[in-house]
């Protein structure tokens, strides 16, 4: 069946271990991530127990909702995560490049070069000065 054609375009396990491996970093922001590191350690934890126990296809939201209870996670907390890994996994079979693009990125090494624009461009300002529009100048008499 070619990915993205219905439920059976992708396995639970299948699908949860490719989540799992993508969602192993966090993003580069100049924040705390504290917040950012805790939904994934929950969110590695709810995808492991979808691996260790999948649900069938047809029952995922409510396998899903029942792994992450077993768990004794913050309610809240648990939704959430819950919420985002249903709307991945609708994605996966309404959205017929999200497949790919999701086994791609769990290929890479986590280490794998995840660079800012400005990081990208050696020695170049992480702005572009704009190019003047003429915005505000008074305007020419061409008569």
């Amino acid at each position: 069946m070619e990915a993205g054609a219905g439920a059976g375009a992708i396995g639970v396990a299948e699908f949860c271990a490719l989540l799992k491996a993508v969602a192993r970093r966090p993003p580069r922001l100049s924040r705390d991530l504290e917040p950012d590191l805790i939904g994934i350690e929950l969110k590695q934890r709810i995808l492991e127990a979808l691996i260790a126990d999948p649900p069938a296809p047809v029952d995922f939201e409510a396998g899903l909702l029942e792994r992450a209870d077993a768990l004794d996670l913050s309610t809240g907390a648990a939704r959430g995560v819950c919420s985002d890994i249903l709307a991945e996994w609708r994605m996966a079979h309404a959205a017929p490049a999200f497949l790919p693009w999701l086994r791609a990125e769990a290929a890479r090494p986590p280490d794998a070069g995840r660079r800012r624009r400005r990081e990208e461009r050696e020695g170049e300002p992480s702005w572009r000065p704009r190019p003047d529009r003429g915005f505000g100048a008074p305007p020419t008499n061409s008569d």
